[in-house]
């Protein structure tokens, strides 16, 4: 922002037309995040259309001025909460860094941009300039550990489904009607383990779906080839 300012302050300034300035986002010293126009839409911020047409732009409040224009640990933090949610909601894998303005547009070997390879600007500072690298790496550890959670939360759900789908019945009261009398018929034949000679867990069967499924319809095929 060139200057210490709000994202109220920062956003009465791109309302003036003559300025023909914006951002999709500004952050305050503070760590307020503002938007100010909509992903969707082309900002006016790095004095190149087509920049402006594929970025998403962002103004950071400086804490201090020339010639490193630094920024404050709440906007910083806050500038690595934002990029991370941008690349997740957009499925940006990851952020690529090269510090190589040859390598504009080229978004499979760099896709983070800034203001002074298109102008003669000193955007962003040399203070965020310098923690590119760094800025990469710490949101792209945090989009990995978002992956591996959802990952790991993606396996536990589809194993509760599998669970569901094919659940396990301890006792032969908890065996579905329709299928009970054949099983009970195969527990007072011995054929299935009913439980131990405890009078409570008599009834023990701790059968799954599946294997109650498979158990009745190989007893009724033998029952129907073999007379039951």
């Amino acid at each position: 922002m060139a200057g210490n300012l709000s994202i109220e302050s920062c956003g009465k300034l791109f309302l003036n037309p003559d300025r023909e300035a914006s951002s999709q986002y500004g952050i305050g010293g503070d760590g307020r995040i503002g938007q100010y126009v909509p992903e969707a839409y082309r900002s006016w911020c790095t004095s190149s259309r087509s920049n402006d047409q594929r970025a998403i732009t962002i103004e950071v409040a400086n804490s201090a001025g020339a010639p490193d224009w630094p920024v404050s640990e709440k906007a910083y933090n806050a500038l690595l909460d934002l990029l991370t949610d941008i690349c997740s909601r957009h499925n940006i894998r990851q952020l690529l860094w090269r510090g190589d303005p040859g390598l504009i547009g080229q978004i499979n070997l760099q896709n983070m941009t800034v203001h002074r390879w298109f102008a003669a600007k000193a955007c962003p500072g040399n203070w965020l300039f310098n923690r590119h690298a760094a800025i990469a790496t710490t949101v792209n550890k945090r989009l990995k550990e978002g992956i591996d959670l959802n990952e790991a939360e993606t396996r536990k759900v589809a194993a509760e489904v599998v669970s569901q789908q094919n659940p396990s019945y301890p006792v032969i009261t908890d065996v579905p009607a329709y299928w009970r009398p054949a099983i009970q018929e195969l527990i007072d034949m011995d054929i299935i383990n009913g439980g131990t000679d405890n009078a409570v867990n008599d009834k023990d069967v701790n059968l799954t779906k599946d294997t109650i499924k498979a158990i009745v319809i190989m007893k009724a095929y033998i029952d129907a080839k073999y007379g039951g």
